[in-house]
């Protein structure tokens, strides 16, 4: 576990235009509340406008994590309070015209129907909203997706998965596909 998240010279390097690394100097971003939470999965995001997303989860992992959000308007100069109960940005893409989404799929649970959670901003520093979205598979399963989004030519919205079939010890792996940004 991780009892803080820090940008430094040693650790974070934000690309700039023109293929330059700019390096930060040694702080501490968040820390935890109490000696017995856990900082995971600390995530950062740079949108096309400069802005500057850092994700992670507080708390006991599986136990009573919350996911948090703040952003950078300013090249990591200053954050704002991060925010309770966001979707983390492993799974976040930004379309040409600003609008933003995130998948949020984990299902620890052995079931045949997945609930697929899309998350839609329209920009990166507005507040969003989620739609759910059910997927069956044809086995039970776990379905579990913290790998990436991505966006075909044709508008087609990707996102790997994986998880296990129950009875099986092995992990499988799968692509999740919505034709439509994530409505369906």
């Amino acid at each position: 576990a991780v009892s803080s998240l820090r940008w430094s010279n040693d650790a974070m390097a934000l690309p700039l235009s023109g293929g330059q690394l700019e390096f930060f100097d040694r702080r501490t971003i968040v820390e935890n509340a109490t000696p017995d939470q856990h900082l995971n999965f600390p995530f950062a995001k740079r949108f096309d406008n400069g802005v500057i997303w850092l994700t992670h989860s507080q708390g006991v992992h599986t136990v009573s994590e919350v996911s948090k959000r703040l952003w950078s308007l300013d090249n990591g100069e200053t954050w704002t309070t991060p925010t309770n109960n966001v979707i983390q940005t492993i799974n976040t893409h930004q379309f040409d015209d600003g609008r933003v989404v995130s998948l949020r799929a984990w299902n620890i649970a052995y079931q045949i129907d997945h609930t697929i959670r899309f998350y839609r901003w329209p920009s990166p520093t507005a507040n969003g909203a989620f739609t759910d979205s059910i997927v069956t598979l044809p086995f039970s399963s776990q379905l579990l997706s913290h790998r990436s989004l991505i966006e075909l030519d044709d508008g087609t919205l990707l996102s790997s998965f994986y998880g296990r079939k129950a009875g099986a010890d092995d992990f499988y792996s799968g692509v999740l596909a919505s034709p439509d940004e994530g409505t369906t």
